[in-house]
């Protein structure tokens, strides 16, 4: 069974939320460890961790930057998203719009979290 928990971005940092109050429609108060007043959040800046981990051990959440090597060796960047067709987490290819299941991606050797959205989201430009 893998850990519920979640991370959420205040518009400066990310935060490690230990308690989210979801009584507010699209508005969330989170507590957490280093912050003994609430932060409020958009529902949109939450962010629930998928399970997976990447080479490195980083905790991979919905929302990061990931990069990895395609079937013939090329660097692809991708978004960590949850496809609610399938059911499952992906990583999805901004430039061709393509779309790979993230627990194929964690067998390759070069998969790595590089960012996330919010921090770093030049990393999704693929001119």
């Amino acid at each position: 069974m893998r850990e519920i928990k979640f991370r959420a971005w205040d518009g400066e940092k990310m935060r490690f939320p230990n308690l989210i109050n979801t009584s507010h429609s699209r508005s969330l108060t989170c507590y957490t460890i280093d912050r003994f007043e609430p932060a409020h959040f958009d529902a949109d800046n939450l962010m629930q961790f998928t399970g997976f981990l990447d080479k490195n051990g980083n905790e991979i959440y919905h929302g990061d930057v990931v990069r990895v090597s395609d079937w013939f060796g090329t660097p692809v960047v991708g978004e960590v998203i949850w496809d609610d067709m399938r059911g499952v987490w992906m990583a999805k290819d901004q430039k061709h719009n393509d779309k790979e299941y993230l627990h194929e991606l964690i067998k390759r050797d070069s998969f790595v979290i590089i960012g996330n959205i919010y921090e770093n989201p030049e990393l999704l430009n693929n001119d």
